[in-house]
């Protein structure tokens, strides 16, 4: 085959995987059809010519004998996806580009039926990129003309935010990789559109047709975690929010779901053996909660810095003096700051 085709091929593939490790599908099997959705199902190149636009548009060697064997399984998945597509269109403010992609990734996770790199999955694969690649090129009118229907029905005032949730459920400490938000409408469970910002930072997505965050589409988690006060005077970190603007909805925030990393300190000496009028020597050990390696923070005296945790620190108290609080803050925001030893009497 040639390069552009097993380029096309690992792209594909990377969505079939990522819609494989999703926890739902990102367009809801049970959803309310809009009214002008019927009449502006999206179409794609024809049947009998989708092997010319596989070759022309994407160097594709498609196999047309493979088509026609598997040309109603194909549908069986397409059909309904169609429909979603339509149901999106006809959802006022959804963007064209944004409908064709709602639903791509799940319908070549289909093709994780056949083995990889077997030749059904790459012809599963190749069909289903170019039967896009056809919508893309065909639709453009039908989603107009549905975005207009759309917009004439009664006007429906929005008073609950969309129903929100990630793909990766749940970020683990360390996690690298992309993350995706999906947003549906409450009552009909149709997809829709809108941008995510993230406070205090800015990330891109690479995805995204403009580069900003939005509904549907992976960016990468490299987000750093925020510090807030806390009760005991400190701060902790905590993952970072994030706020949801979809028009004609109310705007709402929420916390990524992150686990925050843990620390686990203890001091020697202990304090009831610390001699006033004299240095003493401590130090305090910090390690990570859940692989036991070493953490380094910072070690205060009351506001009085006395070095890094895991290494000698030198603590002067005077004769009549109360026991400074010992406490710790990381470094590289990535712990919350601790109390090794409470202020004394």
């Amino acid at each position: 085959m040639k390069r552009t085709l097993v380029l096309c091929l690992a792209l594909a593939s990377a969505l079939a995987a990522s819609a494989g490790a999703a926890q739902r599908p990102a367009f809801p099997d049970v959803y309310v059809t809009p009214p002008c959705a019927a009449s502006h199902v999206p179409i794609s190149f024809p049947k009998h010519n989708l092997v010319a636009q596989g070759a022309v548009q994407r160097g594709f060697e498609l196999d047309s004998s493979w088509i026609e064997k598997h040309w109603n399984d194909l549908m069986a998945v397409m059909n309904p996806a169609s429909a979603q597509m339509a149901a999106c269109y006809a959802t006022p403010n959804n963007t064209y580009l944004f409908c064709n992609e709602i639903n791509r990734a799940d319908v070549a996770r289909t093709c994780m039926k056949y083995p990889m790199k077997s030749r059904d999955y790459e012809q599963c694969i190749g069909f289903y990129y170019i039967y896009y690649l056809g919508i893309d090129s065909s639709s453009k009118a039908l989603y107009t003309d549905a975005q207009k229907c759309a917009n004439e029905q009664p006007a429906v005032a929005h008073n609950r935010p969309p129903e929100v949730w990630f793909s990766p459920e749940h970020l683990p400490v360390g996690y690298k990789g992309n993350v995706t938000v999906f947003a549906v409408d409450p009552d009909t469970h149709v997809p829709v559109e809108g941008v995510i910002t993230v406070d205090k930072q800015t990330i891109y997505s690479t995805a995204s047709y403009d580069g900003k965050v939005r509904t549907s589409w992976p960016f990468p988690w490299n987000a750093k975690l925020n510090r807030e006060p806390n009760a005991s005077g400190h701060t902790d970190v905590v993952a970072p929010r994030l706020t949801l603007d979809t028009p004609g909805y109310p705007t709402m925030t929420f916390t990524m779901p992150y686990d925050i990393p843990k620390v686990v300190v203890d001091i020697t000496p202990s304090p009831d053996s610390w001699k006033r009028g004299v240095t003493n020597t401590i130090t305090v050990h910090a390690k990570d909660a859940s692989n036991g390696k070493p953490v380094e923070m910072r070690v205060y005296a009351n506001d009085l810095i006395l070095g890094n945790t895991n290494q000698p620190l030198r603590l002067e108290l005077a004769r009549n003096a109360k026991l400074p609080e010992i406490w710790a803050t990381s470094l590289f925001n990535q712990y919350s700051d601790v109390v090794v030893v409470p202020a004394g009497k």
